[in-house]
């Protein structure tokens, strides 16, 4: 019974450290996620928006990611087709790195505000979702 109760210790103290570990993890994502300059943006297979950082949402002039989420990406953000299909397979974004980006153009919502830089964007691996 002594055994079985150190088993349950240590395993109990492994999970917290695990889930202290994840923690660490996704802050350290989400401060990267949210400061870096690119607007980056993950997506379903589907196309909806999942996540945009705040970069992205200033690049295409909308007012909150909540308003970016609303938008049909291969209607109201691609230029062309050349990137609606490229957006559509991530085995056509795939970097040397083994994570999927590209570079495209982006239709804006509003116009750019003086010293605002042009849309200019790449994708994390998109959900399984």
């Amino acid at each position: 019974m002594h055994h079985i109760i150190q088993r349950l210790e240590r395993t109990t103290v492994e999970l917290h450290e695990r889930t202290l570990a994840l923690r660490r993890s996704e802050e350290e994502f989400r401060a990267l996620f949210d400061h870096v300059f690119e607007g980056v943006f993950r997506a379903a297979p589907d196309g909806s928006l999942l996540m945009a950082n705040r970069a992205l949402v200033d690049m295409l002039g909308y007012a909150s990611p909540e308003e970016l989420r609303h938008v049909d990406l291969s209607r109201d953000v691609y230029v062309g087709d050349a990137d609606r299909r490229r957006y559509g397979g991530a085995s056509a974004m795939t970097a040397s790195s083994g994570t999927p980006r590209f570079r495209s153009s982006a239709r804006r919502q509003r116009a750019l505000r003086p010293g605002q830089r042009a849309p200019r964007f790449a994708t994390p691996p998109r959900s399984r979702v």
